[in-house]
């Protein structure tokens, strides 16, 4: 019954139709499907040829164009959660939900269907994690950031929220199909990547944490520096994993 209401409410701000993606996602699938076809055909005709003559089927053909592998959501899986509109200070929880990087659209799984609903519209959302806690996503518009670091459109997990915080975010790259025909080695389809940007904001700046091989955690804390390296040291840190951002970010929020 909540659920029935909560969809009865959120009509005005939910999409009428299924993300873009989907239309997208479908017409890439006809495509391969079609580009298959063909590519068959074509190999029927080497076979053909071949058990007439072999010598004839020395030439080769083309590959099946390259599909993509992979998705664009933070999950594929919907998850129990909840969130709170920016028009509004009312949140919806009970909601079965799943989060799409690529577009921004928070997609709720009602009993009749799937909608989405425009990430610019919600301040926040809260997944269900398999041990029955919750973590917290922040638009990153509803945060006092800026800088060449401060990402856009997208929802920013809350890993510390203390006076220098941790945010993470899901990075989306495309790796091109790099399959070698004559080695046989590589993969035939593009491939969706995604990688975790760890990032803090300190005095309104944006700081992204790792660039290369060098970390930025050490100067959240300006005058700092050598002091917390120590304590790195001292407790055999290594900044270049999520644990260790958190450790040595408590460690400064407990020396402000």
């Amino acid at each position: 019954m909540r659920k029935h209401v909560a969809q009865i409410t959120l009509s005005l701000v939910l999409s009428t139709a299924v993300s873009s993606s989907f239309a997208q996602g479908s017409n890439v699938g006809n495509t391969a499907s079609t580009a298959g076809n063909e590519y068959l055909q074509k190999q029927n005709a080497v076979d053909r040829l071949a058990a007439v003559n072999p010598n004839t089927a020395t030439f080769g053909i083309p590959l099946p164009p390259a599909s993509l592998e992979g998705d664009f959501y933070l999950d594929s899986e919907f998850k129990e959660g909840s969130f709170e509109l920016t028009v509004s200070p009312k949140v919806y929880d009970d909601m079965v939900i799943r989060y799409d990087l690529r577009s921004n659209l928070i997609e709720i799984n009602y009993d009749d269907g799937v909608r989405g609903l425009d990430g610019n519209k919600v301040k926040y959302f809260d997944l269900k994690t398999s041990t029955n806690k919750y973590k917290r996503y922040v638009n990153v518009n509803q945060l006092k950031g800026s800088g060449d670091d401060m990402p856009t459109n997208i929802f920013l997990e809350v890993i510390l929220d203390g006076a220098v915080p941790l945010y993470s975010y899901e990075k989306i790259t495309i790796k091109k199909a790099d399959y070698n025909v004559a080695l046989n080695v590589g993969n035939k389809n593009d491939q969706i990547l995604k990688k975790p940007v760890y990032l803090s904001i300190v005095d309104g700046k944006a700081i992204e944490l790792t660039k290369g091989k060098n970390s930025n955690v050490f100067s959240l804390l300006p005058g700092k520096e050598n002091e917390l390296k120590a304590y790195a040291k001292a407790n055999k840190i290594k900044p270049k994993d999520v644990e260790d951002y958190v450790a040595i970010i408590n460690k400064i929020n407990s020396m402000n």
